[in-house]
């Protein structure tokens, strides 16, 4: 095995890794191999050994006696750094923990263990589909069938990822986000989580309170299931049967609920996406504008939410 070394750097004034496009208003988390070699040769080329160095790496025919790793984060002395290639995967005896190097391929849950329950899922929907087995293919069912084909054809998650954003590089994780979002919200209704918070706010609050408790519910829950307001047909039964029993008026818990929802959207990148496209940027590069909006926005609504609900009056449902 090829011996390696780890250098700690520590920097002693400002430190700025560009990206590898070269572009100077951006910063990269990551100081690359390839910025190490040329800072490298340059300081040797100061010294006067350029073509020694050059001979004994870029010009080597046999291969570069040195090869450089990417600067990684550490902490005391745990090293969160990528193990090159040509001392991983560790000969037999050695020992991974004594290394102290952290594995970037590593699955905590099988991927064929994930596909294979996706698929049982499919034939299950379309065994159990009431007018057989061609109705059950819809939208959300096409959308399964590719990402469970994407997930068994690159084997892991970190291949597939990197495949669809070479597809699709503005959106491929928006894309990839939101299927992930239709299960979070089918294990919330499926399971009764939903409904068992419901009642709970129900049972916690006051006629004052209700408005200020139905707008942190429905805030909360849409940033888990930006669903646009569609849960609220799933929801709409016990949260409008709480404001009966406090008397708060239905139409405006309808709208508390709407507003509350919307807050979310200043996060979740559902208005984001025409943006992305044209101007080929990526979520993280906007979102900073979405959370400072988030945080001005809800104190505010949260409050003309309250204030509104206790200002109109109750009119009970005509039966």
């Amino acid at each position: 095995m090829n011996p390696g070394l780890v250098v700690k750097l520590r920097p002693a004034g400002p430190w700025r890794s560009g990206p590898d496009s070269g572009a100077r208003n951006r910063v990269d988390p990551i100081y690359h191999s390839d910025s190490i070699y040329a800072a490298v040769t340059a300081a040797l080329s100061t010294l006067g050994r350029r073509d020694e160095w050059l001979d004994a790496t870029a010009r080597n025919p046999q291969g570069p006696a040195v090869r450089f790793s990417s600067c990684f984060p550490f902490l005391g002395e745990l090293a969160f750094i990528v193990p090159p290639r040509s001392i991983w995967p560790p000969l037999a005896g050695v020992s991974v923990s004594a290394a102290k190097v952290r594995w970037k391929s590593a699955r905590f849950i099988p991927l064929p263990l994930v596909a294979a329950l996706l698929g049982w899922y499919l034939v299950d929907v379309f065994r159990t589909s009431p007018q057989g087995a061609l109705a059950a293919l819809d939208l959300n069912t096409y959308n399964l069938m590719f990402i469970t084909v994407g997930l068994l054809l690159h084997w892991r998650p970190k291949r597939f990822m990197r495949a669809v954003a070479d597809c699709v590089p503005a959106t491929g994780g928006v894309l990839i986000q939101f299927p992930f979002y239709a299960v979070i919200f089918g294990m919330i209704v499926g399971t009764g989580v939903a409904e068992a918070l419901a009642k709970l706010f129900a049972s916690i609050s006051t006629h004052n309170t209700y408005p200020l408790l139905v707008a942190v519910y429905s805030a909360v829950l849409g940033v888990f299931i930006p669903s646009g307001g569609s849960k609220w047909i799933v929801e709409a039964p016990y949260v409008l049967q709480a404001a009966n029993l406090h008397q708060v008026h239905l139409g405006w818990v309808v709208q508390i609920y709407n507003a509350s929802e919307a807050l979310p959207n200043l996060v979740n990148p559902f208005w984001m996406l025409p943006l992305l496209g044209i101007l080929k940027l990526k979520a993280r590069d906007i979102v900073g504008y979405g959370m400072l909006q988030l945080a001005v926005h809800v104190p505010v609504v949260f409050f003309l939410c309250w204030l509104f609900a206790r200002t109109i009056p109750y009119v009970p449902p005509v039966k």
